[in-house]
C-alpha cells in the first residue's frame, strides 16, 4: 500500500511541491475514481471544441508595479479582465443521467488598467487623447475534469457538473501603452505558480441534433481558486465562466 501512495504522490496530478503528502494523495484517487468508470463501462461518447469567456479576480494587498513596464500604473486591491479559453473536451456516459468530462484547453488570465486622458480640441472639434493601458495576459494549459448530471434523456436538458481543473502555467503577455508608446513582451514570469488548482460548478443547457450524433451546449460555471494562481496576490471569492460549444458523438 505505502508503494501505491508513493506512485500517486509523484504523478503530474498531485501538484509537487503544492499540496502536502496526504492531501496530493488523496486528490490522485479522486482523479482516478472520475476516470476509471468511463474507461470501462461508458456507453456513448461525445468529443469536440469548446470556447468561452472568464475573469478572475487578483487581490493585491499592497500598491506594486509590474516588473518591466513604465510604473505609470499600480496595482492595489481588487483586479480583473476578461479572458478567454478555447479548446476541446471528451464526455462519456456512465449510467443513464450521469456523465464524466474530461477536457484540456488554453486559457487566459490576468489583469488590466485604462487611463483615460480626456479630449484636446482641434479646428473646433474635440479629439480623444490616447487611453493608457497596462494589460498582463497569463497563459494555462488547463485540464478539468467534472462529473455531470443530465436531467432528461430527451433532445434537449439542463445539466449539472462538479469537479476540479488542474492548471499548468505557460507563459506571459504583457502589453503596454503610455502616451501612445507602446511596450509588449513575453515572458516567464517567476511570480507565477507553474501550477494551480481551481473547483468548479457548473449548469448548462445541452441540445442533441441529427438523431443525437451531434450535441450542442452552453454553460455558466462558478469558480473558486483552492490554489493561488501568483505568489504575491491573492485570488478571494467566486469567478465566473461562461462555455458553449459542440461534441460529436464516437461511440453508440
Amino acid at each position: 500500500m505505502q508503494r501505491i501512495l508513493h506512485i500517486f504522490r509523484f504523478t503530474p496530478l498531485a501538484l509537487p511541491g503544492k499540496l502536502p503528502r496526504r492531501q496530493a494523495t488523496m486528490m490522485n484517487i479522486l482523479y482516478l475514481f472520475l476516470l476509471f468508470p468511463p474507461l470501462l463501462s461508458a456507453q456513448i461518447t461525445y468529443f469536440g471544441p469548446t470556447a468561452g469567456m472568464s475573469s478572475t479576480i487578483y487581490w493585491f494587498d499592497t500598491p506594486v508595479s509590474y516588473p518591466g513596464t513604465s510604473g505609470y500604473f499600480e496595482w492595489l486591491k481588487e483586479q480583473s479582465k476578461n479572458d478567454y479559453l478555447l479548446g476541446a473536451e471528451m464526455t462519456r456516459s456512465v449510467q443513464e443521467h450521469w456523465e464524466i468530462k474530461l477536457g484540456a484547453q488554453f486559457a487566459t488570465s490576468g489583469y488590466a488598467k485604462e487611463d483615460f486622458q480626456g479630449f484636446i480640441e482641434i479646428d473646433n472639434t474635440m479629439v480623444p487623447l490616447a487611453t493608457n493601458r497596462l494589460s498582463i495576459n497569463h497563459f494555462f494549459l488547463e485540464i478539468p475534469l467534472a462529473a455531470r448530471y443530465v436531467l432528461l434523456s430527451k433532445k434537449w436538458s439542463p445539466y449539472a457538473e462538479a469537479g476540479v481543473c488542474t492548471n499548468t502555467y505557460l507563459t506571459t503577455r504583457v502589453s503596454e501603452r503610455i502616451s501612445n508608446e507602446p511596450n509588449r513582451f513575453w515572458e516567464r514570469n517567476a511570480a507565477v505558480y507553474p501550477m494551480n488548482l481551481r473547483g468548479e460548478l457548473a449548469l448548462g443547457v445541452q441540445v442533441k441534433s441529427f438523431q443525437g450524433r451531434i450535441c450542442w451546449f452552453g454553460q455558466m460555471t462558478g469558480r473558486v481558486q483552492l490554489l493561488q494562481i501568483e505568489k504575491d496576490t491573492r485570488n478571494p471569492g467566486l469567478d465566473f465562466a461562461m462555455e458553449t460549444g459542440c461534441r460529436f458523438r464516437l461511440k453508440a
